[in-house]
């Protein structure tokens, strides 16, 4: 089974995400957080559901 490896750049643009939308609605940034994190879970089983990525090897 595939592993997830987020790269600090997404890393860094999700947080920034989340607390943007924090500030304006708490709730919608925490069920954002939890769906994007639920389905980021579901990938290893079903990698190819996505593009390739330029780096060889990954997924979009």
């Amino acid at each position: 089974m595939q592993t997830i490896r987020w790269a600090d750049e997404a890393t860094t643009d999700l947080v920034e995400i989340i607390d943007y939308i924090e500030q304006r609605n708490p709730f919608a940034a925490e069920a954002l957080n939890a769906n994007i994190l639920r389905a980021v879970e579901g990938l290893p089983s079903a990698p190819y559901l996505f593009r390739l990525a330029r780096e060889l090897g990954t997924r979009e």
